[in-house]
């Protein structure tokens, strides 16, 4: 495929494009019961920055009783964090198991991510990153099917 060659609708094609469907994934299918580090997004075709950053879990897990158990998420730029508030979906002590996501406000103990506007811009090549904490200590049930959402657009 050959980059830029139009005639593109609009002169904003790009950034509507990014809108609507540029994105990077990391998917942990199945239970997430260690920590994960330094797991591969992707390496953007063009200049641009990571505008938001999300997390899902099929499942919260579910935390024994007065133990923590939750994943803190931090997406890196060359192994330089671009989050000045990292993502986390936990399960607070006796909370059921069920599906969250940080995309959204209003569930009970997630956090969403803030994007340090200083360091979310990334060139061609680049290597983008993720670091999955996890905190627990023996619980009920694992957190499953983690996915991370890294919202790129163009410069």
């Amino acid at each position: 495929m050959v980059e830029k060659r139009g005639p593109f609708p609009s002169p904003l094609f790009e950034k509507q494009m990014a809108d609507n469907i540029l994105s990077l994934t990391d998917s942990v299918s199945g239970e997430v019961s260690a920590s994960l580090h330094t797991r591969p997004i992707g390496s953007p075709k063009q200049a641009g920055k990571i505008v938001s950053v999300w997390l899902s879990a099929g499942l919260s897990g579910k935390a024994e009783t007065s133990n923590a158990l939750q994943v803190e998420t931090d997406i890196l730029i060359n192994d330089v964090s671009c989050l000045t508030t990292k993502p986390v979906i936990g399960n607070a002590s006796g909370e059921a198991a069920v599906k969250k996501t940080t995309q959204s406000t209003g569930d009970t103990e997630i956090t969403q991510a803030v994007v340090n506007t200083s360091a979310n811009e990334f060139s061609a090549g680049d290597v983008i990153t993720a670091n999955h904490v996890v905190t627990r200590t023996s619980p009920d049930s694992e957190i499953i099917n983690l996915i991370t959402v890294v919202e790129v657009e163009p410069n």
